[in-house]
């Protein structure tokens, strides 16, 4: 199995401001070296905010230009799934009631 991101990754969060979103965002950040890597959120009707102490950004091109983000982990609505993996090389979504296939790009 490789390992795929390092202590030197840079995380984003998409949909940083749900419930699922918050949930995962701090219990990552609370593991190991976490702290470090989470840089950004992303949410189109909160930029500007902070999640605990994590910049909230409008789109996820303006988040990764201003971190530096080179993950993404994604915690959208099921509408809005399909078209959020493809900003990185390497993402994770979360979305309820997605089926597997239904995620993936092309």
């Amino acid at each position: 199995m490789a390992i795929l991101i390092d202590k030197n990754t840079r995380v984003m969060t998409q949909g940083i401001t749900g419930k699922t979103g918050q949930f995962h965002t701090r219990m990552c950040r609370d593991y190991a070296n976490g702290k470090n890597c989470f840089v950004a959120g992303v949410n189109p009707k909160k930029p500007g905010e902070d999640f605990e102490g994590i910049p909230i950004y409008a789109t996820v091109k303006e988040a990764k230009q201003a971190s530096g983000a080179t993950v993404s982990v994604i915690y959208v609505p099921p509408p809005f799934a399909a078209a959020a993996p493809k900003a990185f090389r390497y993402a994770t979504c979360c979305a309820r009631a997605t089926k597997c296939r239904d995620g993936k790009p092309g």
